[in-house]
Formats: structure tokens, sequence, C-alpha cells
């Protein structure tokens, strides 16, 4: 069985989830049996803060910070076409949260967030507190994504006490 990381947290907040045996049960999959996808995904979380430095004077009132890693291991080809990131915290009252995924490279310590890296950017939605990322993404072996998000100063400390998370309903699947 896996045990992994399945929350996607800032800060010092970490919280481990059981093991996938009774996650996966609510994880949408289409076209792939459930126990399929026990054996053969497993997911993983990393958690940090690193601010970009914005010079561009438009952008003086925004931030732009690196806030962690999601590693996808996988021992067969599949897709991913969504990941919804659940915001839980005090309630952000901004719509101007910005979120993208990139490839990270092994080279790198810190990504850079750089267009050819850019894997898809993500659609805050401030009634249900989330990000969605509507993908088409191919996962084999391992796939390793940095998480960058935008968003105005005044809400920096807010962010920093409160994390992400991939809620139950979080991905979708396929079987390529």
């Amino acid at each position: 069985m896996f045990s992994f990381l399945l929350l996607f947290l800032f800060s010092t907040n970490i919280i481990l989830s059981s093991n996938i045996s009774t996650l996966h049960k609510n994880i949408k999959v289409d076209i792939y049996k459930q126990s399929d996808f026990q054996e053969n995904l497993s997911l993983s979380s990393t958690n940090t803060w690193y601010e970009f430095k914005i010079d561009h004077c438009k952008l003086q009132k925004e931030k732009l910070a690196w806030i962690g890693s999601i590693i996808f291991k996988s021992k067969k080809s599949l897709k991913l076409k969504k990941l919804r990131l659940k915001w839980n915290g005090n309630f952000i009252r901004t719509e101007k949260l910005g979120a993208s995924l990139y490839q990270k490279k092994e080279a790198e310590n810190i990504p850079l967030p750089l267009e050819k890296n850019l894997i898809c950017d993500g659609k805050w939605n401030k009634n249900k507190q989330e990000i969605i990322f509507n993908l088409d993404e191919k996962l084999i072996a391992i796939n390793k994504y940095s998480l960058i998000i935008s968003f105005p100063k005044e809400i920096k400390k807010q962010l920093q006490k409160g994390s992400f998370k991939i809620s139950n309903d979080s991905l979708t699947i396929k079987t390529i």
C-alpha cells in the first residue's frame, strides 16, 4: 500500500493522510479500475514559500511566490485531466489570485516561472475557494510540478497561515 501526503500546504501546517486505499474511492478515475489506480499511481507534495522579486512597475501591487511542489509517480501511462486545490483557511476575498503549474526541472533548486516550463494556468474560484487546473498532462514514471501563485500584497500573511489541499474529488485521471 502507498502512504502519501494528500494535502498541499504552505507554512508549517503538515497533515498526513491515511493510506491511498481509503482515499482512492473518492478520486474521480475514468475508464480505470480502482485497484489499478491504487497500484499504479502515487502522489506526494512538499511545502515551501519562496517569493520572487518583481521589478516591473505595473506589478508593484502584486507578489509572486513558489508555494510548493507536487509529484506524481505512475507505473502506467495516464492522463491527468483535472486537478483541484481547495483553500483551507480564512476566506480569501480577492478575485485576483493567480496560479500556475510549472514543470520542475531537476537541475533547478528554485523553479523558474518561464513560459517554456508552463504546464497550465489555474482558475481561482472565489466563491468555492479553490483553484482548478484543466490539464491534458501525460503522467509517466515521475512527474514533478511547481505551484506558483500571484496575489495582492495585502493577503500575503493570510496565505501563509492557510493551506491548499487536494480535495476528495480533486483528480480526474484517464488511461492512455
